[in-house]
């Protein structure tokens, strides 16, 4: 689909929590930097400071996979998150 017509992003990932639906994100895993770039994290209203520190878990634990050692956050929604994903993503 062409970027004009994409409604959330390149290549979307649906959050699950249990079995809610909590989020998506959409990732890129720029190897040769090791930077897992966060271009866009979507995510539902309701959401804790539980999940989001699963969330952080799970992130790491898909840079390492993908050979990653950074983050670079490019948009959060809701924007209120941003700030405290960064911060716990550079821990």
């Amino acid at each position: 689909v062409p970027p004009e017509k994409r409604q959330y992003g390149y290549f979307v990932l649906p959050l699950l929590w249990g079995e809610a639906f909590v989020g998506r994100l959409d990732c890129k895993a720029e190897r040769k930097s090791k930077t897992l770039i966060l271009r866009r994290l979507m995510l539902e209203d309701g959401t804790d400071e539980t999940l989001r520190i699963a969330l952080v878990s799970q992130l790491r634990a898909l840079a390492a996979f993908n050979g990653c050692d950074q983050f670079a956050v490019e948009m959060v929604e809701p924007d209120a998150v941003r700030p405290l994903l960064v911060r716990e993503l550079e821990r």
